[in-house]
């Protein structure tokens, strides 16, 4: 997976979770409290802290959330990197497909904004004669 991908979508969701970061420095994605690193996420998701990062009861806080988070959107953009293409008629936009379940669908694709996840039913009698 591609560090700086992952390190843009992750500084998205954390900001949207409220939690700042630091431009990527030394292969690691600084967590922010106020204006000093709390621990830095690295490119396979892990948390970890440096000499140096603030330790206090509201770091080990952040540092959990930041945890989950990072796990989380680690987990998504590897399983959106092997999914294969969906194949549908009239799809004007490029979707991964995720899961098939009884005629559901959950699909994906990477937008300028983020990853953006979509459902539907497929309807097989769509060209039906």
């Amino acid at each position: 997976m591609d560090t700086k991908k992952y390190f843009a979508e992750l500084s998205r969701i954390l900001g949207r979770n409220e939690i700042q970061v630091a431009p990527p420095k030394r292969n690691t994605l600084p967590i922010l409290l106020g204006t000093h690193p709390a621990c830095r996420v690295g490119p396979s998701g892990e948390l970890c802290k440096f000499p140096g990062d603030l330790d206090s009861p509201e770091t080990s806080d952040l540092y959990f959330k930041a945890a989950l988070i990072a796990t989380k959107v680690k987990e998504y953009m590897t399983v959106m990197e092997k999914s294969p293409l969906l194949k549908a008629v009239a799809l004007d936009e490029e979707f991964r497909l995720l899961a098939v379940f009884n005629g559901a669908v959950l699909a994906g694709r990477e937008t300028q904004h983020g990853y953006k996840f979509v459902t539907w039913e497929r309807d097989y009698n769509f060209y039906s004669f």
